[in-house]
């Protein structure tokens, strides 16, 4: 059975977004994110009017707060079944693996949910399956990539690194997808081409850079872990 996602763009915009931020200044997280969002800006083709630079900034900076505050991101429970499913997988299975489980999630998400629902996860799946691709390729060139300096000398940590930020790009699609809807009046935003595809693109780009670059990591939060033990999908 072949699926298609619903947003093929985000393997162009999420490696080009991600080479913008490190090719800028970026040695603070407001470099990141200001990059980051200069380049969500310039993709969509939107006035500073049109996408304020404070909103999306303050969208970033939410899903980077929810990312290092361990904040999982209540859906329902089939939807849950699914992220969490791919998370587990993501841990446990090969490397080579990965573009595969990638589609048998996407199946999943179109046979078992509704339009409304599958979008959120084919933004995760779309962003997840474009980590995986330009991190390896970026650690399989270490030597001549402009984000070496932040690579280990030790491939073993590099690839076990790599399943890390990969969940760290979802986290941040499921997270700005569910809270992070815009404020202002977009002109007739397009309904799967709209403001959520622009957050999410926004916030898992300085996600992602702010974990490489700076280190950010986040805090177990045993609460919401206990709460979704306790009610499975």
């Amino acid at each position: 059975m072949t699926v298609f996602n619903l947003y093929p763009d985000l393997a162009t915009w999420y490696p080009s977004g991600l080479n913008s931020i490190i090719e800028a200044s970026h040695s603070t997280k407001d470099e990141i994110v200001s990059t980051g969002c200069s380049f969500v800006r310039t993709t969509f083709s939107y006035t500073s009017d049109e996408l304020p630079d404070a909103e999306q900034k303050a969208i970033c900076n939410a899903a980077i707060n929810a990312y290092m505050n361990g904040e999982i991101v209540v859906n329902n429970s089939q939807q849950n079944g699914i992220i969490f499913e791919i998370m587990r997988r993501l841990k446990c299975e090969s490397l080579g693996y990965i573009p595969k489980l990638f589609e048998e999630a996407e199946i999943a998400i179109e046979q078992n949910l509704p339009l409304e629902e599958q979008k959120a996860l084919f933004l995760a799946t779309a962003i997840g399956r474009a980590s995986y691709t330009y991190w390896l390729n970026e650690i399989q060139n270490k030597a001549t990539s402009d984000w070496g300096g932040y690579f280990s000398s030790d491939d073993y940590i590099n690839h076990s690194n790599l399943i890390s930020w990969i969940i760290a790009a979802m986290q941040a699609v499921l997270f700005t997808y569910g809270k992070g809807s815009s404020q202002y009046g977009i002109t007739n935003p397009p309904q799967f081409s709209g403001p959520n595809v622009v957050n999410v693109l926004s916030a898992s780009l300085v996600v992602s850079a702010t974990k490489v670059i700076l280190g950010y990591y986040p805090r177990l939060n045993l609460n919401n872990q206990n709460n979704f033990l306790q009610n499975p999908a």
